[in-house]
């Protein structure tokens, strides 16, 4: 074999390793510069997230061990929205989406519009929190992975509430699931 095509193939599976290394810790480096935003935003409150994902420019993470907080932040091209929502005051979250039926060729289709995960209060009088994770209006066209993410994130909440109810039956203020009725 010659030497030549020798180092010329050790040359270029160098530089391929050279560029999977830089694009690995790229992309790490911008996940943890994401992840920042969220565990500052979590450290103003007194916070601190165990449990976080992010896309695009929105981040929603959780704090389920010590002050039982949910943070979520969005950023689109219309406003920003920062929550912080105490998940001891919170009686459920469900998912809910808005879908409409277009008429193509013949043929239904349906379009979802947006996405949110409605946090309702013990507490009647409180509005419910709305955490939008997608919105037609100005999100991209196509999902990417929204809907998952609602669904995996509902789940995480009322798992956490749930715990924190078993944790706690003692209170007096607690309701009953799906009645709304306060338990005495």
């Amino acid at each position: 074999m010659d030497y030549f095509n020798l180092a010329v193939w050790i040359t270029v599976v160098m530089t391929l390793i050279a560029l999977a290394i830089h694009f690995y810790y790229r992309n790490k480096l911008r996940s943890e510069n994401k992840l920042a935003v969220l565990k500052s935003f979590a450290e103003e409150n007194g916070s601190i997230i165990t449990q976080h994902d992010s896309w695009d420019q929105t981040y929603i993470g959780v704090d389920d061990r010590e002050n039982m907080k949910l943070f979520f932040i969005r950023g689109t091209s219309i406003n920003d929205t920062r929550e912080v929502v105490d998940l001891t005051e919170v009686e459920r979250c469900h998912l809910k989406k808005e879908i409409r039926t277009v008429t193509q060729h013949k043929e239904k289709i349906l379009v979802i519009d947006k996405i949110e995960l409605i946090l309702s209060f013990r507490d009647m009088k409180k509005p419910p929190a709305k955490l939008e994770f997608y919105n037609n209006d100005y999100d991209s066209l196509t999902l990417s992975g929204e809907l998952q993410m609602a669904e995996k994130w509902e789940k995480i909440i009322n798992d956490t509430i749930s715990t924190l109810r078993k944790k706690d039956p003692a209170d007096k203020n607690l309701t009953i699931t799906g009645y709304g009725k306060k338990v005495v």
